[in-house]
């Protein structure tokens, strides 16, 4: 195998994807530079496969829970039934960890994938929780042409911090609220999102409010960078909501530099391997009615290569308490179950004469 920079990515080359004899190291090199390309064409088995051969899979575990019948209830129907939905491109053997990132629709006009439309905004996966690295790996399967994603790796704004921000970055805890997403400051970590994305993006990316992260975050091999937050963040634990917005404003301004950024013009039969510990990533392109651009993702974690870094090191931080894992799937049940009722109570009040 051989590796090229990419500006801030790398592409891998001079080997043959569908034999496991370099599977490994293209592992260990996604958790030492983050975003690695691989311009070879792969089929939805083998992709989920090699995801499969690094570590244990990487879905959301409230999601998973709602799959598993660990929250359960009518409150629960369509977020269960959207799950389902946009798992249906995928082969049922891959949804433990795959899905379809596409605009297409089923005979009822119901979205068939995850991020359907419109431009996502700089985002990771589960930025809400402090977890070991995950990986997602993007592969273009079709309608690519003309679509780009751009990749932001703070490993290397990380290092350039001065002593102070370093210091900072290392001690901050991140709070995190999902009502943030309409309020925050940060317009541009927003994406175009259509109802069904919102529940979706909302169990993946902060279940609870209140859930806490650590600024710092890195990766399976112990490359430091910065965990962002994005649209989520609310504040950082301990200090004022005022002073937390300027401070991440700040942040942010180290963070968003061209020099940290690669810009991938994507084609049909490509796969990015991503980090999601340190590292962000957006679609400027608008994917709009009609496109039949369509993507696969698959998420898993590194564990295999890197034992101790899976999902069973998760810790849950809620405004400093942890908490088990029982009790996060208590709290969201009953956040759900009471905006559920609010929702069905209004509308038996609006259709009374």
């Amino acid at each position: 195998m051989k590796v090229q920079q990419l500006q801030n990515a790398v592409e891998a080359f001079d080997f043959d994807i569908n034999s496991d004899e370099h599977i490994p190291e293209l592992g260990r090199l996604i958790a030492d530079k983050q975003v690695v390309f691989v311009k070879q064409k792969l089929t939805e088995e083998r992709h989920y496969d090699i995801l499969d051969s690094w570590g244990s899979p990487g879905m959301s575990p409230v999601i998973a829970g709602i799959g598993l019948g660990k929250l359960k209830g009518l409150h629960w129907n369509a977020v269960r039934n959207t799950t389902a939905r946009i798992g249906k491109l995928i082969d049922p053997r891959h949804r433990s960890r795959m899905q379809s990132v596409t605009f297409q629709k089923d005979h009822k006009g119901r979205a068939l994938g995850i991020f359907t439309n419109g431009k996502l905004g700089w985002h990771s996966d589960q930025p809400s929780f402090e977890s070991a690295q995950r990986v997602v790996g993007l592969a273009s399967v079709e309608a690519s042409e003309g679509s780009q994603t751009t990749f932001l790796s703070t490993a290397e704004c990380y290092d350039n911090l001065n002593c102070e921000d370093r210091s900072q970055v290392d001690e901050l805890m991140c709070v995190n609220r999902w009502d943030m997403i309409s309020k925050n400051v940060f317009d541009h970590f927003a994406g175009e999102l259509i109802e069904e994305q919102h529940a979706i993006m909302r169990y993946n990316g902060c279940p609870l409010d209140g859930l806490t992260a650590p600024l710092k975050g890195q990766t399976a091999s112990g490359v430091p960078g910065i965990h962002f937050p994005g649209s989520l963040f609310g504040y950082f634990l301990g200090m004022s909501v005022d002073e937390s917005k300027k401070y991440i404003k700040h942040i942010w301004s180290l963070m968003d530099k061209p020099e940290y950024i690669y810009t991938h013009n994507w084609k049909d039969g490509e796969v990015c391997y991503m980090d999601q510990a340190i590292t962000l990533h957006a679609r400027p392109t608008s994917v709009d009615e009609g496109d039949m651009r369509r993507m696969w993702r698959c998420s898993g974690y590194l564990d295999k290569l890197y034992p101790g870094q899976g999902p069973m090191t998760m810790k849950i931080n809620v405004e400093g308490e942890e908490i088990t894992w029982d009790e996060l799937f208590k709290r969201v049940d009953e956040v759900r179950k009471a905006e559920y009722n609010r929702t069905k109570w209004s509308k038996i009040f609006h259709k009374m004469p």
